[in-house]
């Protein structure tokens, strides 16, 4: 029993592996494992995953370059405030 489940949880960990190296073909030279479908598919998610990223963010800028631009910014002036006045203290000598 003990060892069935020892095997079963190795099985787990080992499977992948085993498909992984399966996958890998080592007559393939460097150059061509670069091109591989599975990884340029993934290469080219990630790039476009930036681009939408950086898109998004340049059209938040120009909107807010625009905001500023008909709304402008106005200037905020503070009219001075009085301090308070304390009563005068008295001392014992």
């Amino acid at each position: 029993m003990l060892l069935a489940n020892q095997m079963r949880l190795t099985s787990r960990e080992i499977a992948p592996a085993l498909s992984m190296i399966g996958n890998y073909d080592l007559d393939e030279r460097l150059c061509e494992r670069a091109y591989r479908p599975e990884i340029l598919e993934r290469e080219l998610k990630i790039l476009a995953e930036f681009d939408k990223r950086i898109e998004k963010k340049m059209v938040r800028l120009v909107q807010l370059k625009e905001y500023k631009r008909i709304y402008g910014t106005k200037e905020v002036k503070a009219q001075p405030a009085e301090a308070p006045r304390l009563p005068a203290s008295k001392h014992p000598n």
